[in-house]
């Protein structure tokens, strides 16, 4: 009786022990999920990031407008020219510039070009326009600054071989007495389209095929 009373003692007693060395599945650490790697935030794109993904493959037109006017660009870039290649939807035939950002032009005159060279030559005219009215601008500028202030002559009895010494001194100190330089002709829009359109490889004789598309430009 002892004996069996003993032993239902041990086996009490490594019950229990077994029961405290299992944990409860709620007591077990569950392992964590690792955190997703820092991802930088995309930048805002510029201004100008903005206009080439909108624009430059938006239609046929504009992405043919755009490689012809990068190819106009890069072969003038003494010109420091930067403007934007628009195409405008419609079937009229238009080309014209907003100051020296941007070229316009319709896709009815785009589709009128039946090569690149004579998109080329469409888009150089108007570089031409462009520049042209640049070079008017210096012009006026530089007559302007040319331009003498009235002179300051003393009235009294000073005199000489050349007229009054206050003249004489006045004339020298604003080099009026100096062969001014002849007027500056206005610039030829035409000549400088064709120069455009050479340096950027394209053939003079294109111009002259664009003529037509140039005269029916309906601005």
């Amino acid at each position: 009786m002892k004996q069996n009373r003993g032993s239902l003692y041990l086996a009490v007693a490594i019950g229990f022990g077994l029961l405290g060395c299992s944990t409860p599945q709620s007591w077990v650490a569950q392992p964590q999920a690792a955190p997703p790697p820092f991802q930088k935030p995309a930048s805002s794109p510029s201004g100008d990031e903005i206009q080439q993904v909108s624009g430059r493959y938006s239609t046929p037109q504009q992405a043919r407008v755009n490689e012809v006017g990068r190819k106009l660009l890069e072969g003038n870039k003494s010109l420091a020219l930067k403007p934007r290649f628009n195409v405008t939807p419609g079937a009229q035939q238009q080309l014209s510039h907003a100051g020296e950002h941007q070229i316009s032009i319709s896709e009815g005159l785009v589709n009128a070009c039946e090569t690149d060279g004579q998109l080329a030559a469409l888009l150089a005219a108007e570089m031409g326009r462009m520049v042209a009215a640049r070079q008017e601008r210096q012009a006026a500028a530089q007559a302007e600054e040319d331009r003498l202030p009235p002179l300051n002559v003393d009235i009294g009895p000073d005199g000489g071989g050349y007229g009054p010494q206050a003249r004489q001194a006045e004339l020298a100190k604003l080099g009026f007495n100096r062969r001014k330089g002849e007027p500056v002709p206005p610039p030829d829009a035409d000549l400088l389209a064709r120069q455009i359109l050479t340096r950027a490889g394209f053939a003079a004789a294109e111009m002259n095929s664009v003529q037509p598309l140039l005269r029916r430009d309906s601005r």
